[in-house]
């Protein structure tokens, strides 16, 4: 008798559960703060000032470690199409202020950046994953360089104050030294030859070093690289939007609640990772990657005759444009440059910018 029961019960039970309709997930947020404000009160909290400064020199470390090892596998992957970026850099987008020489119109533009795309896309993908790398690890070191620069002025003013000034003032000798080497010595001699790495180590445990502005390793020239960055922001510009409340680029799907499985692109990091890589170069590799970019957006608007005869620009504006214009406006803003407006008039730029221009 007691089993009937409890079997009755069971299968009261089971058909019960079945009339009821199962409730829908809420779908996980779009966005996460991994790290925060937050998360750096804890760890100053919890390593105190020496340990934020050790942070801050295993990151640094550690962006050595992946430029280096970036700069060695883009030698290797980029061997055996080095015949073709030669021919991308020589012939098909020089000069850098006319549209690709293959191209005439708005079609032929879009499929020779398509070509190019799908030829260097899987070295863009490999470099992007190591940028991203990068770019994380910079900011996180600008962020502990505020929280060390703050408790230096709190806690050793004198001592803050007196490495600005020997450090601005080390910086004045020796640029007048280089600019008129004849009639200004060098600020250094054999006794004070130790001055420099010793003042550097001061510098960045008191938060006074720039990040963004540092140059991690000695590299070789590397042909064809800001192509693979053209092909790299060009893929990026596809697959992300512009968010105003996190003032970035993110990659949005609003259809469906996960991300693209393949690089969690950020805009700000990505610009971050290749402003750093291009900081150990010559800044001819900057100039070109500008120029590279503006011819872009200035082949497409002519392609697409998007400028009309009243030289005003549409209403709608293709994303890929907007983003690409959002991307040289924070690269300039990270490489403290003025806007390239020898390559795109700077009201085209901030006619395709999603958010306010910073000039």
């Amino acid at each position: 008798m007691m089993t009937n029961k409890r079997t009755n019960k069971i299968k009261q039970n089971r058909e019960k559960n079945k009339g009821k309709k199962k409730k829908k997930q809420s779908p996980p947020p779009l966005f996460q703060k991994l790290c925060g404000l937050e998360t750096l009160i804890t760890v100053e909290r919890s390593l105190g000032v020496v340990g934020l400064a050790g942070l801050d020199r295993l990151l640094a470390f550690q962006i050595v470690h992946t430029l280096s090892a970036t700069c060695r596998e883009f030698k290797v992957q980029a061997k055996p199409i080095a015949a073709f970026l030669e021919h991308l850099q020589c012939q098909a987008l020089d000069p850098e202020w006319l549209p690709p020489a293959s191209s005439t119109s708005s079609s032929e533009t879009a499929k020779f950046y398509a070509a190019v795309t799908k030829k260097l896309e899987p070295l863009a993908h490999r470099l992007g994953s190591s940028l991203l790398a990068v770019g994380h690890a910079q900011l996180l070191r600008k962020s502990i360089t505020h929280a060390l620069c703050l408790r230096s002025r709190l806690d050793a003013s004198h001592l803050n104050s007196t490495l600005q000034a020997l450090d601005a003032s080390l910086l004045t000798d020796l640029m007048a030294h280089y600019q008129d080497p004849q009639h200004k010595p060098y600020p250094l001699d054999d006794d004070k030859k130790n001055i420099l790495p010793e003042l550097s180590k001061l510098l960045d445990a008191s938060g006074l070093s720039e990040p963004f502005q540092t140059i991690y390793i000695a590299t070789e020239p590397l042909s064809g690289l800001s192509v693979v960055l053209l092909v790299l922001f060009l893929l990026a510009a596809a697959k992300l939007d512009f968010t105003p409340s996190l003032a970035t680029l993110v990659m949005m799907n609003k259809n469906k609640y996960n991300r693209s499985k393949q690089l969690p692109l950020d805009g700000f990091v990505l610009v971050v990772g290749v402003h750093t890589m291009l900081k150990q170069f010559h800044p001819a590799y900057t100039r070109q990657l500008l120029a590279y970019l503006s011819q872009f957006i200035s082949s497409s608007l002519s392609g697409l005759g998007t400028v009309s005869s009243s030289k005003q620009l549409p209403t709608e504006i293709p994303r890929e444009l907007s983003n690409m214009a959002w991307f040289i406006d924070s690269f300039c803003r990270v490489a403290q440059l003025p806007p390239p407006t020898h390559f795109l008039p700077l009201d085209i730029l901030r006619a395709l910018l999603p958010s306010s221009p910073s000039y």
